[in-house]
């Protein structure tokens, strides 16, 4: 388990076996929402253009088709989060079923900025097992972070904040931020580091919010 730098400069926890998923709070609708809703217009257009007869009727029809559809999605994702009670219970409630459905898993949950976060207690993974990606499925993982842990085998945990949202405007220096560093730039990326250290301190990546499942605890995890 080893510590890095990703390339704009918050510290990542990488573990080759204890399971981490990030979960982010719906936000806007799906792309999957959004092209069925204009399908389904697409489809009642059709229908009034087939029915007027009308060619230039059908053409109009269809271009109000596409420029509604993404605000109607907008509309009625937020009507829907509404109802269900919006973005956190939504994804809380999902992590609760797996729970309820696997007893035997003892899961910690975090809650960060953007949405939550879950650490797997019970037992180590394999980042591409069934397993997992059953488990990233079933809470809806934010899909860059899957994607991530498949090419890095490993799982990462971000264990510090985000520059811009501790009030660091500007970038980590050199860019791009990855290795290897020119050794002339070196006292400019220490720099941007030690300016970073310094604020980073005083702030959490996360913070407990409460456990479900069993009691089981792998000495790893």
């Amino acid at each position: 388990m080893v510590i890095t730098r990703n390339s704009y400069g918050a510290l990542c926890l990488n573990s080759p076996n204890v399971l981490f998923a990030d979960v982010d709070f719906e936000q806007r609708p799906s792309i999957c929402f959004s092209v069925t809703l204009l399908l389904i217009l697409l489809t009642i257009t059709s229908v009034i253009g087939f029915y007027l007869q009308s060619l230039a009727a059908f053409i109009v029809l269809i271009y109000i088709s596409f420029i509604l559809s993404g605000f109607l999605a907008d509309i009625v994702f937020n009507i829907m989060l509404h109802k269900t009670g919006g973005a956190e219970k939504r994804a809380k409630d999902r992590i609760v079923q797996f729970s309820e459905e696997n007893p035997d898993w003892h899961l910690r949950l975090y809650r960060t900025p953007a949405g939550f976060r879950v650490l797997v207690m019970h037992r180590t993974f394999d980042p591409d097992s069934e397993d997992t990606q059953r488990f990233f499925k079933a809470i809806k993982s934010d899909p860059t972070y899957i994607q991530m842990c498949r090419k890095q085998n490993c799982f990462r945990a971000r264990v510090s904040p985000k520059p811009w949202r501790i009030g660091i405007e500007a970038r980590m220096r050199p860019r791009p931020g990855v290795l290897p560093i020119n050794p002339a730039r070196m006292p400019e990326r220490k720099a941007w580091v030690a300016a970073y250290n310094n604020i980073a301190t005083k702030f959490a990546s996360c913070r407990f919010v409460e456990k479900f499942g069993s009691e089981t605890c792998d000495p790893k995890a």
